[in-house]
C-alpha cells in the first residue's frame, strides 16, 4: 500500500501561476474533519480538503486521477512538499493511507463517480466545521479571534493560516508547515489599526478589532464598509491552543502567564483553567474572564473527547 507520511507531515497548498480572481463558495474547498460514525462527502478532482483540526491541520488538493492499467488507477495529490503519485487497484480496495501528526487517514476511490473520501482510519468523511471553515477571498472580510484558522483563496489555490497573537506593532500568523508570517500593523484610515498579509504575492489587508479578533480580505475590497469598533482594550494577546491537564508559559507583552487547563467537560464543552495560579470559573466557548492582573482571558474554543476527537482541549487568548 502506497503511504502518504512524508506528503503530509504540515502541509499547505503548492500553487502555479496566478489569474483574475472571482468569488467563490465555501463548497468549492470542502473542509474534512476526522470522526467515525459519519456520512461520507466526496471530493471532486480540483477540489481540496483539509485533516484535522486547527491549529494541526493540512490542506491538500485532489489533482485528477487516470486509470494506468486494468483495475489500477493513479491519484494525484498536491501538497507544499511537492506532487505525489499514489497508485490504488481493487486488491488493496482502491484505498491508500497517509499519516499528519501522528493520525493516520485512510483515502478511497470511487472509480465509477472519480471522487475521493478521506477520513480517520477509513470510518467516514464528514463536512469539517471547525474553525479553518473560514475562507479568505476578495468577496467579504472575515473576522478571526486569536488561535482561529481560516483559509486563504489565492484564486489559484488555497493555503490554511492560523492567526497567532499579536502586539502594537505586529500581527504574527502561522502558515501549517511553512512558515510564521509578521505584518507590522499602521493607523488605518478609518481609526484602525491594520496591516497587510502577503502570501504567493496576494496582498490580504486586515483591521484589527476592539476585541483582539481582525477583519481580513483579500486586497482590502471586503474592507471597504468596514468600520473601526476603536482599538483594541488590550494592546497585547496571544492564542494558546492546550489538551486536558496542558500546561503553558507565555509573554503577553511584558507579562508572564503559567497556563494550566484543569478539566473538560464530559459533554457540555465546558472548561476551567488556572492562570498564574488563579482559578477561573467554568467558561465555555465566547466567555471572557478578567484575570486579577488585568489581563483578559477569552476562550475562542472548547472541545470534548468523544468518539470524533481523541482527546479534550481548550483554546484561548490572553489580552493585556
Amino acid at each position: 500500500m502506497n503511504k502518504l507520511e512524508k506528503l503530509l507531515g504540515s502541509l499547505a497548498i503548492v500553487f502555479g501561476a496566478g489569474s483574475a480572481v472571482a468569488c467563490h463558495d465555501k463548497d468549492e474547498a470542502p473542509q474534512v474533519e476526522v470522526c467515525p460514525d459519519s456520512e461520507t462527502t466526496p471530493v471532486n478532482p480540483g477540489e481540496y480538503f483539509t485533516v484535522g483540526r486547527s491549529p494541526n491541520a493540512n490542506s491538500v488538493r485532489f489533482v485528477s486521477a487516470s486509470q494506468v492499467a486494468p483495475d489500477t488507477y493513479s491519484l494525484i495529490l498536491q501538497g507544499a512538499q511537492g506532487t505525489v503519485n499514489a497508485v490504488v487497484n481493487g486488491s488493496n480496495g482502491f484505498k491508500t493511507d497517509f499519516a499528519s501528526f501522528g493520525d493516520v487517514f485512510k483515502v478511497a476511490f470511487s472509480p465509477s463517480e472519480n471522487t475521493l473520501t478521506v477520513d480517520k482510519n477509513g470510518d467516514a468523511l464528514i463536512e469539517n466545521k471547525n474553525t479553518l471553515e473560514k475562507l479568505v477571498s476578495h468577496c467579504e472580510n472575515v473576522k478571526v479571534l486569536p488561535g482561529q484558522g481560516f483559509v486563504l483563496d489565492y484564486g489559484f489555490g488555497k493555503e490554511a493560516g492560523i492567526f497567532a497573537e499579536y502586539d502594537s506593532t505586529k500581527a504574527v500568523f502561522n502558515i501549517p508547515g511553512v512558515v510564521t508570517a509578521e505584518a507590522a500593523l499602521y493607523l488605518r484610515p478609518d481609526g484602525a489599526l491594520g496591516g497587510e498579509l502577503v502570501r504567493q504575492g496576494v496582498t490580504y489587508e486586515f483591521a484589527l478589532n476592539k476585541d483582539g479578533s481582525i477583519s481580513i480580505d483579500r486586497t482590502g475590497n471586503g474592507l471597504e464598509g468596514f468600520v473601526s469598533q476603536g482599538l483594541p482594550d488590550k494592546a497585547n494577546g496571544k492564542a494558546v491552543t492546550l489538551p486536558q491537564g496542558g500546561v503553558d508559559t507565555s509573554v503577553v507583552g511584558s507579562e508572564g502567564y503559567d497556563s494550566k487547563v484543569i478539566y473538560v467537560s464530559e459533554n457540555d464543552e465546558i472548561a476551567k483553567l488556572q492562570i498564574n495560579g488563579e482559578v477561573t470559573p467554568d467558561l465555555k466557548a465566547g466567555d471572557s474572564y478578567v484575570l486579577a492582573d488585568g489581563g483578559l482571558l477569552k476562550i475562542v474554543e472548547v472541545v470534548s473527547a468523544n468518539a470524533c476527537n481523541s482527546e479534550s482541549r481548550v483554546n484561548f487568548h490572553i489580552q493585556k
